[in-house]
């Protein structure tokens, strides 16, 4: 428990997403100074569109009828397929790393992509027909005066869309159990459940639970209760604590930032969902809260 809590303690420096520039180079250059912030910097891996604009109107007619019949698809579904059922133990798989849509909805996200530290990290299939991801953490710190703590490396899912790209969630509310088939190195990631995320004062608010992995060349099938994932926001543990909204969920990730520099492996077959108990637990946690007047030793 103490490697997850200092995975966590560790991720909440590399929640900023800034980049530092040289305002005194800009002045001399004679260009106003650029506003440094999330929605302007310019991250490696995501580069500009400059195909000419009668191609990028084509390509939209075209992204527009793949979503016209993605529509038409969607309502045959709901008029034509029976609600699934699913029995006690039985596990679902939500993403299976065997097919290559499965490995492409993750992102790979390091301190790195955003000037916050060295650490690399990919996220590639196998010829088992399963996804690594693998990569080197680096605990250096960059000399920009700001950065105190580094060493992050995580893969996250993007949001989920239905036709005409609407963000939609997943509806866990009848599942019990995360369950994941893996085998890794020894180390202690952090698997993180993201919700609502519509506005501001959300953005950094997960539900985490610590992946132990046992390293060694088998396979490991770890089931987590849903119960267990406790609040945290800007990588801090909340002291007010509720339960993961399984409705509402919009991506699921895991991190790795566990302080020890070095490469890291971490093999996964399949990320998926189980019914484990007919009466499961509410909340493994205390709810209760201090008093607002409340300190520690009166």
């Amino acid at each position: 428990m103490w490697a997850a809590k200092k995975s966590v303690r560790l991720l909440r420096h590399t929640m900023y997403f800034t980049k530092p520039f040289d305002r005194v180079a800009i002045t001399v250059a004679g260009m106003s100074p650029r506003r440094n912030c999330v929605f302007n910097v310019k991250r490696a891996r995501y580069k500009p569109d400059d195909r000419p604009l009668y191609e990028q109107v084509i390509s939209g007619f075209k992204l527009f009828r793949g979503e016209c019949v993605r529509f038409i698809q969607e309502w045959k579904e709901r008029f034509t397929y029976d609600m699934p059922q699913w029995y006690l133990n039985q596990i679902v798989p939500q993403y299976r790393f065997n097919k290559k849509q499965d490995i492409d909805f993750f992102e790979v996200v390091t301190d790195s992509d955003h000037n916050l530290g060295f650490s690399k990290a990919e996220f590639t299939p196998t010829r088992n027909g399963t996804a690594v991801f693998k990569g080197v953490l680096d605990t250096r710190v960059p000399k920009d005066g700001r950065t105190k703590y580094a060493g992050m490396a995580a893969i996250i899912t993007y949001p989920k869309t239905k036709s005409f790209q609407r963000e939609v969630y997943y509806d866990w509310g009848h599942w019990t159990h995360l369950v994941i088939r893996c085998r890794g190195d020894g180390r202690s990631y952090m698997i993180n459940l993201t919700v609502f995320g519509d506005f501001d004062v959300h953005w950094y608010v997960v539900y985490s639970y610590p992946l132990y992995t046992r390293g060694g060349p088998y396979w490991q099938l770890t089931y987590i209760p849903f119960s267990k994932f406790y609040l945290v926001n800007k990588g801090r543990i909340q002291d007010k604590q509720n339960r993961v909204p399984l409705t509402h969920v919009r991506k699921i990730g895991v991190t790795l930032g566990d302080g020890n520099a070095g490469p890291f492996e971490l093999e996964i077959d399949f990320i998926g969902c189980t019914i484990g108990e007919l009466t499961p637990e509410e909340f493994a946690y205390e709810k209760y809260e201090a008093p607002k007047d409340y300190s520690v030793g009166f």
